[in-house]
């Protein structure tokens, strides 16, 4: 809404109104794309390497990442549906800034391992609720345009972050990289605290959303 009313909304024609659209999901699938987690992938295995963690163990360290993002979505996607959202969102973000910054910071085995668990609950607070986010203010006849146009921008963070991440890499450091990244999806997350509007802020009970048993419908 921050965006998509300063431009004008649906107050200035169809076709106006859909490059209001397409502007507003690109731009958020950019800001919110990679959480610019998807630059840790492209880091994690030489920074394993260069604090003398062997390649069975940085294996471990993604699979535990992967494990718990996939698993904790279970939670996280009804939990939004309940809660709403924007706290998911900006609540993630934070915690994928927390865990990337101590995996800067921490040097042993057991730590990463730790923090993977703290990026994976972080990306699986993100993922369900960012898309459901896009669902929720998407006309059904247009949505599958929206969420198409959001994951063209987003899922581009895996080639933009990869190249960031490197740039900066040979530029200074790893650790330098690494904290940059968190710094950034620490902006991401006080940003999206202020300027994210909730998409729902009363669980409606519609038709389109019919209500559970024992509830009656509005």
């Amino acid at each position: 809404d921050h965006l998509y009313i300063p431009l004008g909304g649906n107050r200035a024609g169809r076709w106006r109104t859909h490059l209001n659209l397409v502007i507003t999901f690109a731009l958020g699938g950019l800001w919110h794309g990679a959480s610019w987690m998807f630059v840790i992938w492209g880091l994690l295995p030489l920074l394993a390497l260069q604090k003398d963690l062997r390649v069975e163990q940085a294996a471990t360290i993604g699979a535990v990442y992967l494990a718990v993002w996939g698993s904790s979505q279970l939670l996280t996607g009804p939990l939004s549906d309940r809660l709403g959202r924007k706290p998911l969102i900006t609540g993630g973000l934070l915690l994928q800034s927390v865990g990337i910054l101590l995996l800067a910071l921490l040097t042993d085995y057991a730590g990463w391992l730790i923090t993977a668990g703290v990026m994976g609950i972080g990306t699986g607070m993100v993922y369900p609720t960012l898309l459901a986010a896009v669902s929720d203010v998407a006309n059904p006849l247009w949505r599958a345009s929206a969420l198409g146009v959001y994951r063209l921008w987003r899922d581009s963070g895996y080639a933009f972050g990869a190249l960031f991440g490197g740039i900066l890499a040979d530029l200074f450091t790893l650790q330098t990289a690494v904290v940059a990244v968190g710094l950034l999806t620490l902006v991401s997350g006080l940003v999206t605290a202020i300027l994210l509007s909730e998409t729902i802020p009363d669980r409606p009970t519609s038709v389109a959303y019919p209500a559970r048993q024992g509830e009656k419908l509005a």
